[in-house]
């Protein structure tokens, strides 16, 4: 979503409110991919900081549909931004010098359009979690047979050995395996 910021630019003080829905478009991340689930909407504050300077603020919460890293069943991961950002209007002089926060900012701005929508997108690839699991202590699958190991033991001989002792085993025989 492109907002013009031409006229709040303009008007020292100004304040505007902006809620829109936002984008239910999967979102791939980190080669996973996440379902938002619902209709989830933006609000946004605008707010003229100065002739040049642009607060925004912004509040969204969304549902997050993907699967657990350990079991693979669906989990939903409920994420909550709050962000606040300034934008600048362009430099048209070309004579002052941009910082690199307003260098960040600026790759949101084009001449006196904000990209919304990208912000809030960079802002919630920033609070998807790392690793994502149904809850703390999930086991996971076995590696051998594939069984859900929340659901119970399946039985199987998971044990693998260290390959850096592999040399030690032919002295031993069987013993190294079975002591570990």
């Amino acid at each position: 979503m492109l907002i013009n910021l031409t006229e709040l630019f303009n008007s020292p003080g100004k304040k505007q409110e902006i809620s829109f829905p936002l984008s239910t478009e999967p979102i791939h991340y980190g080669g996973e991919e996440y379902r938002i689930e619902g209709q989830p909407e933006a609000v946004v504050t605008l707010t003229n900081l100065d002739s040049r300077k642009v607060l925004v603020q912004g509040q969204v919460s969304i549902e997050l549909k993907t699967v657990c890293d350990r079991c693979l069943k669906a989990v939903t991961v409920p994420i909550r931004l709050d962000f606040t950002h300034e934008v600048s209007a362009p430099d048209t002089s070309g004579k002052e010098k941009m910082d690199e926060d307003d260098q960040e900012d600026e790759t949101f701005m084009e001449g006196y359009e904000l990209h919304l929508s990208e912000l809030i997108n960079n802002e919630l690839l920033l609070q998807i979690p790392v690793k994502v699991l149904c809850r703390e202590e999930c086991q996971g699958l076995c590696p051998v047979c594939g069984q859900d190991l929340n659901e119970g033991e399946c039985g199987c001989d998971r044990f693998v050995p260290d390959p850096r002792w592999s040399a030690l085993q032919g002295l031993f025989g069987s013993e190294v395996s079975d002591a570990e």
